[in-house]
């Protein structure tokens, strides 16, 4: 083998083990990523108040519109992922799940900004 040879074949195992990750580092990585997604719901909730907060009606729709949708969506979610099924998905669940979130709450976000902004 020459130099060559060694240098590819130790580049490529370096570079396996920097982009290896754990199944916890995995969970959280997807756990962070929605946080990230549902403070920025949140600011936009919050942005849609404050732009109307003269308007007491249409304040109100925002919110019993929002409290709706919380309630829809922890419904979907437990029906996509029903208690029984959970464990089918092994130590991969909390990705699939906090993935799921992240897709319904950026849904969420441009809907919100679609619709009152």
């Amino acid at each position: 083998m020459n130099i060559k040879s060694l240098l590819f074949y130790f580049t490529l195992i370096s570079s396996q083990v920097v982009f290896s990750q754990t199944q916890i580092e995995l969970n959280l990585k997807a756990k962070e990523k929605y946080e990230l997604v549902n403070k920025e719901l949140n600011k936009v909730l919050n942005k849609l108040l404050i732009l109307h907060k003269y308007n007491k009606e249409k304040k109100a729709e925002i919110l019993l519109n929002h409290k709706t949708w919380i309630k829809e969506r922890d419904s979907f979610m437990n029906n996509s992922y029903p208690e029984n099924q959970k464990k089918d998905y092994g130590t991969y669940f909390p990705v699939v799940w906090y993935n799921e979130l992240s897709k319904l709450t950026n849904n969420r976000i441009r809907q919100l900004k679609l619709n009152y902004f």
